[in-house]
């Protein structure tokens, strides 16, 4: 296995550190590598040429890696949502786990560690990599043996590994291939995610004892989602109408007045016919 190919980030603040993860990874081949000692550097080098493998310090100086993580799992950063990311720990603190793994990592490591087991880490990876999962606030490899809150019905779905195809007779055309495919099917299960979760939100505008208040808080969420939903969709007319909904929902969210109960029903109808129109994600 060669991975010559394998374009890498190190965010790691400590100067001793990266040079311990530099070596260890031009031991295996690695050369094309970069340096990012802050969450700002390993931002732009992500948003300017992406990266194939990433060691990030989920806690530098700059504010929490989670964040950098989940903007390229959701693909909101980088056109590759797969690159394979190893999560830096400086302790196993169960709340930093337990953040770290809901982000979309692919493993983690405590600091410190030795380039041996770095290595045996990449190879792993390399030998093996976890289906991803996709739910309305995650999308990343799915650890869990028991189903994730909400995902019931989530599919798993198959994603390239740029640690083994970059280095295999495939090489970069192969891994392209089977990215756009993943990618697509990603994109689809998104899809679904986001209907599910708006029929969800709306049926909870008719639970007993709702507030005004609370009402306009789920209005509020609906048109988060609402408008993620119509860029993921594109110019359809579930778009239109899924538009003309939003715009709804805000003039009732900035009433003085009580909403009737006759045109919240009204609303939650014309979004569950929405979803049901949506694309299926097969």
């Amino acid at each position: 296995m060669t991975y010559v190919r394998v374009r890498t980030i190190i965010g790691e603040p400590d100067p001793d550190l990266r040079s311990l993860v530099r070596r260890a990874l031009e031991g295996l081949g690695v050369s094309a590598i970069q340096d990012a000692p802050s969450l700002a550097k390993a931002h732009q080098i992500m948003r300017r040429e992406g990266a194939d493998l990433l060691l990030l310090n989920m806690s530098p100086d700059d504010g929490d890696a989670s964040g950098l993580v989940e903007q390229i799992r959701f693909g909101r950063l980088a056109g590759d949502p797969f690159p394979v990311i190893i999560a830096l720990l400086d302790h196993a603190a169960a709340a930093q786990v337990k953040r770290v793994a809901c982000s979309g990592v692919d493993d983690a490591l405590i600091i410190p560690f030795s380039a041996d087991i770095l290595t045996a880490k990449i190879a792993s990876l390399s030998d093996e990599r976890k289906p991803f999962i996709v739910t309305f606030d995650y999308i990343g490899p799915e650890r869990r043996s028991s189903p994730r809150p909400g995902a019931s019905s989530a599919r798993l779905i198959d994603v390239p590994n740029p640690l083994a195809m970059l280095g295999a007779e495939a090489g970069a055309e192969g891994y392209a291939a089977a990215r756009d495919h993943a990618r697509l099917q990603l994109e689809r299960e998104r899809i679904v995610r986001l209907g599910a979760q708006l029929e969800w939100l709306t049926g909870n505008l008719f639970a007993p004892g709702l507030s005004e208040a609370d009402k306009a808080t789920e209005l509020l969420n609906i048109e988060w989602v609402g408008k993620e939903l119509i860029g993921r969709i594109g110019a359809s007319n579930e778009a239109q109408l899924l538009g003309q909904l939003i715009a709804q929902s805000q003039k009732i969210r900035k009433s003085d007045q009580a909403v009737p109960a006759a045109i919240l029903e009204k609303f939650h109808q014309a979004m569950k016919f929405i979803v049901r129109t949506l694309p299926p994600a097969e």
